[in-house]
């Protein structure tokens, strides 16, 4: 369920994903994203986060086919419910992303039902990259202890430094690039769930 792609050509039957409802949940106390079964074949996204933040929702079926990708300006308090009755029965992985974190959740359908898989929630930090002057600064919460490939290249695609680090939950590194001529740099980060690439410019 990994494999990403956007080709909607070989789709045999019309996805419909119906926004239903968007209403305000004040009264939810918890400051996080978190999917609840809605009516018959819908879910709900909410969000009670203090901090105003962007977030992107994305839907996957179960051969990895990219059904949504939705971009939502979160205002505070936020709702917003997905209907899949349209969908065939199966299960299908729904990705939160926000500015610090992507959420993954499974919600399994039947002609008539929807089920949130429990205590399968999965949570993936993404790496802070800053470049303080001359100084690269990495910080990463790696709550699986997965193997991390860390590397560091030039514009034209040169390999400077790579680093493999495992079973590590909080990585912290920072690099001294004072030697390095200005310009252009890539940061990469891979983790066993994702692949983060990072542009930073040297004065």
């Amino acid at each position: 369920m990994k494999k990403m792609t956007e080709n909607f050509k070989n789709i045999s039957f019309v996805i419909v994903l119906l926004c239903i409802t968007s209403n305000i949940f004040a009264n939810d106390s918890k400051p996080s994203l978190k999917i609840i079964s809605g009516e018959k074949n819908a879910f709900t996204l909410i969000s009670n986060d203090v901090k105003n933040s962007d977030i992107t929702i994305r839907i996957f079926d179960e051969a990895g086919l990219n059904l949504l990708n939705e971009k939502i300006e979160v205002n505070r308090t936020f709702s917003k419910s997905y209907d899949l009755s349209n969908m065939p029965n199966g299960i299908y992985e729904v990705e939160i992303e926000d500015n610090i974190s992507f959420r993954k959740y499974f919600v399994i359908t039947t002609s008539d039902t929807i089920e949130i898989m429990e205590n399968v929630e999965q949570k993936v930090f993404k790496p802070i990259v800053v470049l303080e002057e001359s100084l690269l600064k990495l910080n990463l919460l790696n709550l699986g202890s997965g193997n991390v490939e860390l590397s560091l290249s030039n514009k034209i695609g040169e390999e400077i430094y790579t680093e493999k680090i495992e079973n590590t939950i909080a990585i912290h590194k920072g690099f001294d690039l004072s030697k390095l001529p200005s310009g252009d740099y890539s940061v990469e980060v891979k983790t066993e769930e994702k692949y983060f690439h990072v542009e930073v410019h040297l004065k």
